[in-house]
């Protein structure tokens, strides 16, 4: 007998015996050659004698062991996947579902099996329900496919977005079921929908700038251009030479502020600084212009930059993310000072912005459809995600704001 079953099998024999009861019980033996046998002993107690039937199970108990190992890593993998793994009958009964159910929409997998065909379907969204209904009716009736995004309302009342699908449908006993898998996808939508949001946002700028340069070679550049063909006619028609310098005067000085502001229509599209002098030029030029006109003291600080000019996609990206960080001081702050700090360490650029003002729930930002600090903040961290780089705002209410953003230099498209 295999010395690990010996002392349990001795003592359940006795405490049977003892009791005059026939008994079952199974343990191993070692066999002649050294192998494990399992037996399956089927004890008698005839008066004073015992009498005993023994069966060889080991093909069984090894059969066993592997199901309990199969079963054990299908465990593992459903433990270790993000997806949850279901199984329903063809009425929507949830036969099955794997433990990250409750990670994903707030109730427990008891919950869900409770709640039956009527309890889920309940919970997604009304837009939703009805396609999801017809593919679901579609995959028992039809053999139809069922691969969709929906949105089904989480235990805490907000709606996520799921992408479910059926893997395969079976029939047992009569009964068809289907197995599959769905996923929380919100992440993914929310970031759809933000650069849905940019991309319009961008055409609109677009369309308003458009609009305003427009407006502007119009209203100044053109009626500069104008005076000055006028002029040039005058100049002609001068019947002595002071009244042809008179208006050369006034032609220099018409041509002079048509220059400014074709100068000034340029700076507003693109600054020629940071193409001519850099970044850090740029900034500190910029925000000279944003402290003089806003009132708001702003310093900056590119001394660890180092000397050598950053990709121009790094410098463009740093220069807007920082218009956009001092338009939200502007906008939301009510902030006095403003510091711009940026850095080349290694093989990262970082630059933070940080200002004194009123602060804010970052977590509590609404929606970016309906606010510009939320549509601002998504704005910034694009661009920082289109360079591999990471974007992090670190508020609170009463203790201001900063703004972290750091951009790797390798691989930066040049």
């Amino acid at each position: 007998m295999h010395p690990d079953d010996r002392e349990r099998v001795l003592a359940f024999s006795a405490a049977e015996i003892a009791a005059g009861r026939d008994y079952v019980h199974e343990y191993r033996m070692l066999s002649a050659d050294g192998r494990v046998v399992w037996l399956r002993d089927s004890v008698t107690l005839e008066g004073p004698r015992l009498r005993s039937l023994k069966v060889d199970i080991t093909s069984r108990k090894q059969a066993e062991a592997a199901l309990q190992a199969s079963e054990q890593q299908y465990r593992t993998l459903l433990n270790n996947i993000p997806d949850v793994a279901w199984l329903i009958d063809r009425e929507g009964n949830t036969l099955f579902v794997s433990p990250h159910v409750e990670r994903v929409s707030g109730y427990t997998e008891a919950e869900v099996r409770r709640a039956g065909a009527n309890g889920w379907f309940a919970r997604v969204h009304p837009d939703d329900r009805p396609l999801v209904r017809k593919c679901f009716a579609a995959l028992f009736e039809g053999g139809g496919t069922f691969d969709l995004e929906y949105r089904a309302q989480h235990r805490d009342g907000r709606w996520i977005w799921l992408h479910d699908r059926a893997v395969t449908t079976y029939e047992q006993h009569g009964v068809r079921y289907a197995y599959g898998l769905y996923s929380d996808i919100t992440d993914r939508k929310h970031g759809e929908q933000i650069r849905a949001l940019l991309l319009n946002q961008v055409i609109t700028v677009q369309e308003e700038e458009r609009r305003r340069i427009a407006r502007e070679l119009h209203d100044e550049t053109a009626q500069s251009l104008a005076s000055l063909l006028l002029g040039l006619s005058g100049l002609q028609d001068a019947r002595t030479l002071k009244g042809a310098r008179a208006h050369a005067r006034d032609l220099h000085q018409v041509a002079t502020h048509a220059l400014a502001e074709v100068r000034r229509l340029a700076w507003g599209l693109r600054p020629s600084v940071l193409d001519d002098l850099g970044l850090a030029a740029a900034l500190t030029r910029y925000a000279s212009d944003f402290g003089r006109t806003r009132g708001i003291a702003v310093a900056v600080d590119t001394g660890g930059l180092g000397e050598g000019r950053l990709t121009p996609a790094i410098e463009t990206a740093l220069y807007r993310i920082m218009q956009e960080a001092l338009s939200n001081v502007a906008r939301h702050a009510a902030a006095h000072r403003v510091s711009v700090q940026v850095n080349r360490v290694g093989g990262v650029v970082s630059m933070v912005i940080e200002d004194d003002g009123r602060g804010f729930a970052p977590d509590r930002v609404p929606p970016p459809a309906t606010t510009a600090r939320g549509l601002g903040i998504h704005t910034m961290r694009e661009r920082a995600l289109v360079l591999s780089g990471t974007f992090a705002v670190d508020s609170a209410p009463g203790r201001g704001t900063r703004v972290i953003v750091d951009i790797p230099l390798a691989g930066a498209p040049r």
